[in-house]
């Protein structure tokens, strides 16, 4: 078995110490292992004029400044942190862009916003009970417009599953799964146009 095989068997946590140990080959791993979690964040978006391939770079660097800036004594999952960092990263590009010369992308709506818009991923205690509180908020108010089952596929969603493994998991034809994501997202842009 070789260096990056036995790397590759690490949990994210043991990968996360080496990288910040300055291990480039573990850091290499988990950027890998976290690409398509990246992807489906970038995919939440919507641009007018953007281009997915900036959105998917700007991801990239949230967990890349995830890998570096995770502390495993909070209580959070790496996964849970990174995917944070990730959707801050990306939201923090498309206002840098609002408010220069692209002002078609003023019309951005994200149904991946997991209520970390605004927030600074600073150690402090204080960021993570406000980050835990607008999460949980945000939440609150999306289950308030959907039903059961199209909270349950919004969140699923959002986590990066495709259709396929949503189907899957949950034992519903594909096409029933997209109808309830297609309904969410109308509902959730409805929502979020509100405010």
């Amino acid at each position: 078995m070789d260096k990056m095989d036995k790397l590759e068997t690490l949990s994210d946590e043991e990968l996360v110490r080496l990288a910040q140990e300055k291990n480039h080959d573990a850091a290499n791993v988990l950027l890998q292992r976290y690409k398509n979690l990246v992807r489906s964040k970038a995919h939440g978006f919507f641009l007018a004029g953007g281009d997915a391939e900036d959105l998917m770079q700007e991801g990239m660097l949230g967990l890349y400044d995830a890998i570096l800036a995770y502390d495993a004594q909070k209580k959070s999952s790496f996964r849970t942190f990174a995917s944070a960092c990730i959707v801050h990263k990306i939201m923090d590009a498309v206002r840098l862009d609002c408010g220069k010369k692209n002002a078609p992308l003023n019309n951005y709506i994200s149904f991946a916003d997991d209520g970390y818009a605004g927030l600074s991923f600073s150690s402090g205690p204080e960021e993570t009970v406000i980050l835990e509180e607008s999460t949980r908020e945000l939440l609150a108010k999306i289950s308030s417009v959907l039903s059961d089952f199209e909270y349950r596929i919004i969140r699923m969603y959002m986590d990066g599953m495709n259709l396929a493994q949503i189907a899957e998991s949950i034992q519903k034809p594909t096409k029933s799964v997209d109808n309830a994501l297609q309904r969410a997202k109308k509902k959730l842009k409805t929502l979020f146009d509100k405010e």
